[in-house]
């Protein structure tokens, strides 16, 4: 009966008013369907309060809210409580209207004293799951997410919700799990199939993660977003035509101001060894550049003007980068310049022993090459 009852007013059908006039009701309900707010408040005003039953309250309410008046409303579902403080369309609609206002913790409230009540009802485990999670008690909203899934599997805003969490969370196996389950009953969910692609993808699994990505795109969607990531797998797959070929489905308009796929293109096609190709494309990833990436975009460019001979030019893209982060491996790539491209040895020795000073060895071929190249300089100079 209480799920009837908020059906009902979900509609803007109201149950009769037993204290009330017949005909009175009809045209407020009248009112009510043809959205006429003010009108239906007006006739509302004219009852005696002492009369007043929950449904009025309720009505009352409902109509201050769609005439944006959030006290009034508020104080209306208030008035209501107080004559039954389980009504469940009351409970509902407050806490509707609290959650619209962003007081998620009010909204909550309310919520969990309907799951109590109606304890098989996923809705408001998911409404309650979502208030906590907006208020930042995520360990909180974890196990409503996950309750409102057991009542409801096809329940596709739970589904993301919760596997968006996982996923955030690097439970990478319970996103797989939880979306391969919704998956099997709906196998054209793009949204699914999307978040199932970055989950395998954060996993290194590339081939599962463009498989998934080219379901998505037999379904129609070619965002952005889908693109550059299938696009992402294949370069990580070595397969790097066929990933510029990915980047190049990004709208030619688009694609000129992208300055992430620029850059992917760029190291591409130095992949490729088409260090002409891979220069244009690093040079407009670095004049569209607004990251934090612009000092690995000039270590990218000063490796293709090497690769092209252009060691000038390679030289001056490896001294930008470090204007924009030092690092140890920039010094590293000069000292390499002055010492197999300018012939000395005494600044290739210095540029060595700054990168060996750094401490940075996480490329260790230079690392270990540095360590061996100063012994050899250091006991030239002797």
């Amino acid at each position: 009966m209480k799920t009837l009852l908020i059906l009902l007013l979900t509609a803007g059908v109201y149950p009769g008013f037993s204290q009330q006039p017949a005909d009175s009701t009809l045209d407020i309900r009248t009112l009510v369907s043809r959205h006429q707010y003010a009108e239906a408040l007006e006739k509302l005003a004219k009852r005696k309060e002492d009369t007043f039953s929950i449904e009025t309250f309720n009505l009352m309410g409902y109509c201050y809210s769609k005439q944006g008046m959030y006290r009034e409303a508020v104080l209306s579902y208030q008035s209501a409580l107080k004559l039954d403080s389980l009504n469940q369309t009351t409970l509902s609609r407050l806490a509707d209207l609290y959650k619209g206002k962003e007081e998620f913790i009010k909204a909550h409230t309310l919520y969990n004293r309907l799951s109590r009540e109606d304890s098989l009802n996923s809705y408001f485990y998911k409404q309650s799951a979502y208030c906590l999670y907006k208020s930042g008690l995520l360990p909180f909203a974890i196990p409503l997410y996950e309750q409102a899934n057991r009542l409801n599997p096809d329940d596709e805003e739970v589904v993301m919700a919760l596997a968006m969490i996982y996923f955030e969370q690097e439970e990478f196996n319970r996103c797989d799990s939880l979306l391969d389950r919704s998956l099997a009953g709906d196998t054209a969910d793009t949204q699914l199939l999307s978040l199932k692609a970055k989950n395998k993808y954060y996993q290194k699994e590339y081939d599962s993660a463009f498989a998934a990505l080219e379901a998505v795109f037999l379904l129609g969607d070619t965002s952005l977003s889908n693109i550059r990531l299938a696009g992402n797998a294949l370069y990580a797959l070595n397969e790097y035509d066929r990933s510029i070929s990915w980047f190049e489905r990004i709208p030619a308009e688009l694609l000129e101001k992208d300055e992430y796929s620029q850059y992917m293109m760029g190291v591409s096609y130095r992949h490729l060894q088409r260090p002409e190709k891979s220069i244009a494309h690093l040079e407009k990833a670095i004049k569209l550049g607004i990251s934090d990436n612009i000092s690995f975009y000039y270590q990218q460019l000063g490796l293709s003007h090497e690769e092209k001979g252009e060691i000038d030019k390679a030289l001056i893209a490896f001294e930008t980068a470090g204007t924009y982060k030092e690092e140890g491996i920039l010094d590293y790539q000069i000292a390499r310049i002055y010492d197999y491209y300018r012939d000395d040895p005494a600044t290739a020795l210095e540029y060595y022993k700054r990168y060996l000073d750094s401490r940075d060895s996480s490329v260790q071929r230079a690392w270990q090459f540095s360590r061996q190249r100063v012994k050899q300089l250091a006991g030239a100079g002797r």
